[in-house]
């Protein structure tokens, strides 16, 4: 609603002041509200005083922040402001813009940049006053204060030596990408209705959270290890929204998504059965990802088209074609080494199919009874899953 005033020459000037509660984003939706205030041009300036500016050095800092790159040179003014006051924790952040909307797409933006920034749930109010100096103020929702957010960071801290004490911080970049990768996996419960969910506090205090929970988490990390990474929003089966990772490693870039490497998500998704991580996830291309996963229409994202850190790739298990005496080399190496699994990754659909049809048609019960007789066994048991989104059949042999 809008009221009208007089206007005083000189001393006053009119400013419409336009609220906009922006809900968490996971709602997706927008309130509006405006109305008319004077203020006077005294009032304007002292205003202006309340502007956070970055240091020089954390400014410099900013050009490894995905999300500050996409800005045109206006829209990073209104960023680093945000997160100058972010950083000061401020209740309310004055931004010399009177684009309300557009200052609430930027805070968006830069806690995407900054996981850090966890006592900020996503939801905010922003008054934006529109005139020759227009301004708005901006006032995040915080989920703790005082000695309690103090007490978080300390604990978020401490968890993360903790987790760098246990990885380590050596290797090559993917090594220590796949080490992120593991523990967050390996220590965090997928769980709907945990609190928190939406911030690093959840995986690294918690141990429970969801997927923007896991990938703001595995941002942080690798951050904190010298790893380029991206938090990047869209969708994937199943799901209305969901938040992965794009990393940097050797150059090249990779999708990392850790919650769909979480067999516990799996299970619940009732996309896989096993008790182990799958690592279809981990350094994968756009061309094995989007089979499942859409990219938000909203920003553009580096294109990942390499295959050179594809796990099963790196690590021997991955076929172009179905061959049969191939196959079978395999099956039998890991019953002689006893392993416990067996994978074989597929280069496409068509070769998934043949690969199938070799494995359970023509080499399963042969491999049973090879193994039967090397350990002398009266009873050969062993399981498999089949992923076809992946491409991927696993074989599990029991050697008792």
């Amino acid at each position: 609603m809008k009221h009208t005033g007089k206007r005083k020459k000189r001393v006053f000037q009119v400013v419409i002041l336009v609220v906009v509660l922006l809900i968490l984003q996971k709602a997706g939706r927008l309130i509006y509200r405006e109305y008319q205030e004077y203020v006077s041009e005294q009032q304007i300036e002292a205003v202006m005083q309340e502007v956070s500016e970055l240091t020089e050095e954390e400014k410099e800092n900013l050009t490894e922040k995905y999300y500050y790159s996409l800005l045109s040179e206006k829209e990073k003014t209104i960023y680093e402001e945000i997160t100058a006051g972010l950083k000061e924790e401020k209740e309310e952040i004055t931004v010399r813009s009177q684009e309300a909307t557009l200052v609430n797409q930027i805070y968006q933006m830069v806690l995407m940049d900054y996981p850090e920034f966890f006592w900020c749930d996503g939801s905010c109010e922003t008054a934006s006053y529109e005139g020759e100096n227009g301004y708005s103020i901006l006032s995040p929702t915080y989920t703790s204060a005082g000695e309690e957010r103090v007490m978080r960071k300390q604990q978020v801290e401490t968890a993360v030596q903790e987790c760098l004490d246990i990885i380590g911080i050596d290797g090559s970049e993917y090594e220590r990408i796949k080490r992120v990768y593991e523990y967050i996996i390996d220590t965090t419960e997928y769980e709907l209705e945990a609190p928190d969910n939406q911030n690093i506090y959840s995986v690294l205090v918690n141990k429970k959270s969801v997927c923007a929970g896991y990938a703001r988490t595995t941002q942080y990390l690798l951050e904190r290890m010298g790893i380029y990474s991206i938090y990047v929003i869209g969708t994937a089966s199943g799901q209305e929204s969901h938040a992965w990772n794009i990393v940097q490693c050797d150059g090249a870039f990779y999708h990392v998504d850790t919650t769909w490497g979480d067999p516990v998500f799996l299970k619940q998704e009732q996309r896989e059965e096993a008790e182990t991580i799958s690592y279809d996830y981990l350094c994968c291309p756009d061309s094995e990802l989007f089979v499942t996963h859409t990219l938000s229409a909203d920003y553009t994202y580096p294109v990942c088209d390499s295959m050179d850190k594809e796990y099963y790739k790196l690590n021997g298990m991955y076929y172009e074609t179905a061959d049969k005496e191939q196959i079978r080399n395999a099956l039998k190496e890991a019953i002689d080494w006893q392993q416990e699994s067996v994978d074989f990754k597929f280069a496409d659909a068509n070769a998934y199919e043949e690969g199938y049809a070799v494995i359970f048609d023509e080499l399963l019960e042969e491999m049973a009874q090879y193994l039967g007789r090397k350990y002398e066994l009266d009873l050969v048991n062993y399981g498999y899953m089949k992923q076809e989104e992946t491409n991927r059949i696993t074989i599990y042999w029991e050697y008792q």
